[in-house]
């Protein structure tokens, strides 16, 4: 389970940063759980809701694509 945190969290990153090159390294995201295999990641420039199940990981972002 741990495995699939790391990968959202990589994804995560990766999504915050393809608009603009920005300094990550100062960013924090919290791990919220929601429900049974739902959870919402909490960062800076908004929040991911994911659902983890055994055919695959949705990612939902809730971002408006306004880099703060």
């Amino acid at each position: 389970m741990k495995t699939h945190f790391h990968v959202i969290t990589i994804l995560a990153l990766g999504l915050a940063a393809a608009p603009a090159q920005r300094d990550l390294s100062q960013v924090e995201i919290k791990t919220i759980p929601v429900a049974k295999n739902i959870y919402m990641l909490e960062g800076s420039g908004g929040n991911i809701g994911v659902s983890v199940g055994p055919e695959g990981i949705l990612i939902v972002d809730d971002r408006d694509g306004v880099m703060e």
